[in-house]
């Protein structure tokens, strides 16, 4: 038998940086063992160091076969070089969309991947198949497959050329690659709930943006789709394997946009009513059909799954700058209404990107500005990546927009075996001729404030008293922008967050790269001062040990607005007061599992719960108790044993409870409240 090794590798010097199980690689498996059976034994891998321990027990495979993301190339590579240095018979396939799509400079990309001998691009199923067929029928002789080139495989040929031979058509019927989990390639990565389960159910973007891989109208417009009865049986066959996992992963990229995705979260909740999983779909919900991506949050459980809109930008001409078209904006204010009465916990989140073309400052405040008044609850802001193969990623669009690129580390993503260092790295946009540096740290700071005192709702009964009073909630989120480095406890926060903005990003990789080359440099990456997410790790700074100095900030900046509206008095003030007692009860310290039950008793002059759950229009001074009540705090055991499971996983510090926080709804991590 042929030893075959598959491997969609992931950092985990830090905490497993990429968490969901390799699908794509299962796919591939699967598919070749259906076509050339009985010939390859075949293993797939997530954990680089599972990998480097299975070549020094067994020796290096026949055939190794690894990913390329912008987040596991270097890794990738390192393998590749480690198994050519032992032996040169070893075949090395690379695989994935990290990878020039303009053929003049495909060829210049093939170079810089010395040890890797062929190369697949966009899907991989038959390319991989066809692949392995030409390699045996060589006699496995690699320098004749070179010359002779293999159909939808990219090489460079033994004379310094190279063959980019044409993609394979994508297939429509997507059954004829069976499934990686009824064929069993996943089963290993169920022994251990390192990673999540991660379907497929459809293939295809019809989206043109220019920022993204699948932007590209002529290979993936076509959206094809696996059978109901086929998902139907992965989810049966992940739950009967289920190891203490929360987390579903889907792979598409418009999930609950289309009508079979309705019969698919049916299917899911039939498995939440029977296993209790998953209790988060991590996912991107649809570009468009907001109606049925409603429906499909409605049939699981509340809480389970988010609407996700990526409208990257606000304003029209940028989207139009970028071939991209958002839902109007009427039709938005009215799906977050329905989302609301559907699932009062669910957060929907809106993902912008800085700087776009033709993206000012003001035009970004003022897209932040239509989010939040359309009561969007979380606003993720990101960076440009300079993504291979993207349109935005062309020397065109770089001189039209006059960009300034830098480069700097990808959070989480490094490791070093054997004394070499694997460093992944990303090229990003940080200036155009529409909105300079200076600008662009200053959205930066607008991002910090949303991510620390608007997403996940951790203020929302304030902003809830804010909007009794006719307060515009973007106007207060301007005050604290404009006055948070004031905050006791933010001012050296927001100090080092603006730093580090600027400090993180390096004019070239190769000097980024020589310098966390060395051991005291790459020392700071694993300790989290430098390399870390800089919007989640100054989140874990702010909410999770500066929570009520914010808090009393917070409540200061509504205080401003109120007084300057002639509206803050005697009344207002004890309803303020209120609103801080129940904000820090219920919210304060509950990362750390330790002190989790640090609060018990404690009083309250209105019924806060009382008013949240009130749907009539009634303002919190009807609330108000006769006399004060008492209240008992705590946080339940399903709560406690969630966080220690999900603080095992990713670990307890710092640069761990920011990945956590991605990856929950934080509705579902408060202290209950009852009356004692």
């Amino acid at each position: 038998m042929i030893t075959l090794y598959f491997g969609c590798l992931t950092h985990e010097s830090v905490s497993i940086s990429a968490d969901s199980m390799p699908l794509n690689v299962g796919f591939i498996a699967a598919y070749l063992e259906k076509e050339i059976p009985n010939t390859f034994n075949i293993r797939n891998f997530k954990s680089p160091n599972k990998l480097l321990k299975a070549i020094k027990e067994n020796g290096v495979p026949d055939v190794l076969a690894l990913s390329n993301y912008v987040w596991n190339k270097n890794l990738s590579l390192f393998f590749f070089d480690h198994v050519k240095n032992k032996s040169k018979n070893v075949l090395t396939v690379m695989g994935g969309p990290n990878f020039p799509k303009m053929a003049e400079t495909q060829h210049e990309a093939l170079k810089a991947l010395s040890n890797v001998d062929f190369y697949i691009h966009q899907e991989g199923e038959l390319a991989f198949s066809a692949l392995m067929d030409d390699w045996l029928t060589f006699d496995r002789n690699i320098e004749v497959l070179k010359e002779n080139g293999v159909e939808g495989c990219f090489n460079l040929t033994p004379h310094g050329g190279s063959r980019l031979n044409p993609l394979f058509k994508r297939v429509k019927q997507l059954d004829q690659f069976p499934s990686p989990y009824l064929t069993g390639q996943m089963d290993e990565f169920f022994l251990d709930n390192d990673y999540n389960p991660f379907i497929q159910t459809n293939r295809g973007c019809p989206f043109t943006c220019t920022f993204c891989h699948e932007g590209e109208m002529e290979y993936f417009s076509t959206v094809t789709k696996f059978s109901l009865d086929r998902i139907s049986a992965e989810l049966d066959y992940i739950g009967e394997r289920l190891n203490g996992h929360t987390i579903l992963s889907v792979a598409d990229s418009n999930f609950g946009m289309y009508k079979h995705d309705k019969i698919i979260c049916e299917k899911i909740r039939e498995l939440q009513d029977e296993k209790d999983f998953p209790k988060f779909v991590h996912c991107t919900t649809g570009k468009n059909k907001p109606a049925r991506i409603l429906e499909a949050i409605e049939i699981l459980k509340p809480g389970t799954l988010g609407l996700t809109a990526s409208v990257q930008s606000m304003d029209d001409q940028v989207l139009k700058n970028i071939k991209r078209g958002n839902i109007r904006y009427s039709d938005y204010l009215e799906v977050q209404s329905k989302l609301k009465k559907i699932d009062p916990s669910c957060n929907s989140q809106a993902a912008m990107i800085i700087p776009l073309p033709g993206e000012t400052k003001e035009t970004f405040f003022a897209g932040v500005g239509k989010l939040v008044n359309a009561g969007v609850t979380k606003i993720d802001v990101y960076t440009l990546m300079m993504l291979e193969g993207t349109e935005i990623n062309t020397e065109e669009i770089r001189h039209s927009s006059s960009y300034t690129v830098k480069w700097r580390i990808i959070p989480r993503s490094y490791s070093e075996f054997e004394s070499v260092k694997c460093i992944e790295t990303e090229e990003v946009g940080v200036a155009t001729k529409d909105m300079p540096l200076e600008d662009y740290v200053s959205c930066r700071k607008l991002s910090l404030v949303l991510q620390c005192i608007y997403n996940r709702e951790n203020f929302v009964e304030i902003v809830r008293y804010l909007e009794e009073k006719d307060i515009d909630i973007f106007d207060w989120l301007d005050r604290c922008y404009g006055n948070i480095e004031d905050c006791k406890g933010m001012a050296s926060v927001v100090k080092s967050f603006i730093n580090e903005t600027v400090s993180e990003l390096w004019d070239t990789e190769e000097e980024m790269l020589n310098f966390y080359s060395k051991d005291s440099n790459f020392r700071k990456l694993l300790d989290g001062e430098h390399g870390a997410n800089l919007l989640q790790k100054y989140w874990v700074e702010g909410v999770i040990f500066n929570f009520e100095q914010l808090t009393d900030f917070v409540i200061e900046m509504a205080k401003e607005l109120l007084s300057e509206r002639n509206i803050f008095n005697e009344v207002t003030k004890i309803e303020l007061d209120a609103l801080r007692t129940w904000t820090l009860v219920k919210r304060a310290d509950v990362f750390t599992v330790s002190t989790g039950s640090k609060y018990r008793l404690f009083n309250l002059s209105h019924d806060i719960q009382g008013w949240m759950q009130d749907d009539s229009g009634k303002t919190l001074e009807h609330f108000q108790f006769e006399s004060t009540a008492t209240f008992n705090a705590t946080l339940s055991s399903t709560v406690q044993t969630s966080l220690e499971e999900l603080h095992q996983r990713f670990g307890t510090d710092r640069q761990a409870m920011g990945k956590i926080s991605t990856r929950i709804n934080p509705k579902n991590f408060e202290r209950e409240i009852r009356f004692a």
